[in-house]
């Protein structure tokens, strides 16, 4: 049996770092512009240290994914984005404020970003391509490492998250996720979408 080691330890697959700043949840802010091919908006990680000393929450990012700005508890934060690697995508790396660096602190770290046409999760057809032929559709597959092409995420198996959704799209477009519906019974605004998966 291998031992427990670093390398037995350590996602090879993902750039992030899990194992010091660990993401909890999720909360996605999304806007589908099917005319630019183009998914945009945030997602806020809720961000677990655990290990003291850790400077930046890492997360993992690919296809031409292009992050605009970051914040850690609502304050402006830098962050860098590594080289790309040909099968792994980027690193973003979000630096921490100096109070939130103990194992134990929890932080919210936001990205807003967006993903353009080539993001190799998601799949746009024309209108001709459905069976209707007078909408365009889209739908995303995240496996097995593609999740990090439409949200920077740590894309690990081991890292296990809930997360919420706010999607925005046309009215005409009905949007489903792998996600419970959680504006059943409020005011429904046109073309605005809120789902929600707790486990």
């Amino acid at each position: 049996m291998p031992s427990n080691n670093e390398y037995n330890r350590r996602d090879r697959t993902s750039l992030s770092n899990p194992s010091c700043a660990r993401s909890t949840h999720i909360e996605l802010v999304w806007t589908i512009d099917f005319t630019a091919r183009r998914l945009s908006g945030s997602a806020t990680h809720t961000i677990k240290i655990l290990e003291d000393g850790t400077s930046t929450a890492d997360f993992d990012s690919s296809s031409g994914l292009v992050v605009h700005s970051c914040d850690v508890d609502g304050a402006a934060a830098p962050h860098a984005v590594s080289a790309p690697h040909p099968a792994l995508g980027s690193r973003i790396s979000v630096t921490l404020p100096p109070g939130s660096r103990s194992a134990g602190c929890e932080v919210a770290v936001t990205l807003r970003y967006a993903a353009g046409p080539d993001a190799s999760a998601i799949q746009w057809l024309d209108p001709a391509a459905t069976a209707g032929g007078a909408r365009p559709y889209v739908f995303t597959q995240c496996q097995a490492i593609h999740a990090r092409s439409i949200v920077p995420c740590q894309d690990a198996p081991g890292v296990k998250t809930t997360y919420g959704a706010t999607v925005r799209a046309p009215e005409w477009c009905t949007v489903l996720m792998s996600a419970v519906a959680a504006d059943e019974g409020a005011e429904r605004v046109p073309g605005v979408h809120r789902f929600a998966q707790p486990v």
